[in-house]
Parts: C-alpha cells; sequence; structure tokens
C-alpha cells in the first residue's frame, strides 16, 4: 500500500474512529472519577489532542511491502505499548492522574479503545476483501461463458 493510501485508511480513519472512543471513555471515566466536574470549552480539546496523539504511533504500522503474521503481531503490541506510554506519560506529566485506580481504568480504557479502532479495521478491510473476491467470481464466471 503506497504512503497516500495508508495515511487516509489507516490514519485519517483511526483519527476519527479515536476520537469518538476517546470521547465516549472520557464520559465513562469522569462519571466514575469526578462526577460532580464541571468543565469549560476547553474540554472539547481533550478528545483531539489524544486522538492526534494516538495515532503518531499508528505510523509504525506502515509498511510498502507484505508483512509477515510475526511482523504485524510485533508491530500491533508495540503500537499498543507506545500508545499507553505517550498517553499516560501526558496524562502523568499534566497530573491529571488522581489515583492507581484512575490510572488502570484509563489503561484499560485505551486498551478497549485500541481493541475497537482494530476491529473496525478488520471489518473495514474484510468487506473490501469479500468485495473484490465477489467481483472476481463474477469476472471469472463472465469469462467462462464466453469460452464455452
Amino acid at each position: 500500500m503506497d504512503f497516500k493510501t495508508f495515511f487516509v485508511r489507516k490514519i485519517v480513519l483511526g483519527f476519527f474512529i479515536s476520537f469518538t472512543c476517546i470521547s465516549i471513555a472520557m464520559l465513562v471515566v469522569g462519571l466514575m472519577y469526578e462526577p460532580d466536574a464541571t468543565f469549560g470549552y476547553d474540554l472539547f480539546l481533550s478528545p483531539l489532542l489524544f486522538s492526534l496523539v494516538a495515532v503518531i504511533p499508528s505510523f509504525i504500522h506502515y509498511a510498502n511491502h507484505e508483512l509477515s503474521v510475526k511482523a504485524i503481531i510485533i508491530r500491533k503490541v508495540l503500537h499498543l505499548v507506545l500508545l499507553e506510554v505517550l498517553i499516560l506519560g501526558i496524562l502523568a506529566y499534566a497530573n491529571r492522574l488522581s489515583s492507581i485506580q484512575m490510572t488502570l481504568s484509563l489503561g484499560l480504557s485505551i486498551l478497549i479503545i485500541d481493541l475497537t479502532v482494530n476491529l473496525i479495521f478488520y471489518m473495514n478491510d474484510k468487506k473490501t476483501a469479500d468485495d473484490l473476491n465477489q467481483a472476481i467470481k463474477a469476472l471469472n464466471m463472465r469469462q467462462s461463458e464466453h469460452v464455452q
């Protein structure tokens, strides 16, 4: 896959999926640990900024050649570790982690968001592959009809 296609299909789409999931995670974790907190409009920047941070490790998935299953798994694990370190590191640096339980909840939320993003990508890629296979099958059927 060329870089432009990778960027649009994986990075941009990953940003929007992450944005949605991060917004939901902020709602859930916020209601669990700080239900009485009130915020200003600047809070709307948080999901945007964290979504941008979340797509940075995604560049590790880019390759201009086919990867082995082992290489894909290694890159996915490395991606998750980088994602956890980046986001939790930023939150720790900003003194936003008030307890071990909150840190664990956020770490779990990051894992769930990453799994959700990967699941959506898988479903999208599977649909594309199925559509291509159907088109190839139909083309083969038409060609075999013309040969006979």
